[in-house]
């Protein structure tokens, strides 16, 4: 938990016991994406504007981590390395909201995103993102044959 802080959460682990998540600060209304270290505080994780929400959703054995960040109202994807710059992936389409449900160790990111009015069939639509193809949008089962 952040100093000053009231809850925390976890989301997924590496093998070498690094762990991201959560944690709100006190007096804030959003939680903010953290990073846990074994032996060292938690640590916040850059580059977020104040009053964004912020998710660490996933790490890879790289130090890769997915985030799910932005006001409340409409988030978008995030791709951080451990050390390195935040960067903003965005989100597929016209989505207003976009969230991340995990990473690979090749840094692809998969998720879903509430539908837009170019997929008015859906209520949520699930998706990939790749670094040579961005966000591709991945078929209900309903569709798959």
């Amino acid at each position: 938990m952040l100093p000053g802080g009231d809850q925390s959460t976890a989301h997924s682990i590496t093998n070498a016991g690094v762990v991201v998540g959560s944690s709100k600060p006190s007096g804030t209304a959003c939680d903010v994406a953290v990073i846990f270290h074994k032996a060292a505080a938690p640590e916040r994780i850059p580059g977020f504007a104040d009053g964004d929400c912020s998710d660490a959703i996933a790490i890879n054995e790289a130090g890769t981590i997915a985030i799910t960040a932005g006001p409340r109202n409409g988030q978008d994807i995030y791709r951080y390395k451990i050390g390195g710059a935040l960067e903003h992936l965005g989100h597929p389409g016209d989505s207003p909201n976009t969230g991340v449900t995990d990473l690979s160790e090749s840094g692809e990111i998969v998720g879903v995103a509430e539908a837009t009015a170019l997929t008015p069939s859906l209520s949520v639509m699930a998706f990939r993102y790749t670094d040579v193809g961005g966000f591709q949008l991945l078929p209900s089962a309903a569709r798959w044959t």
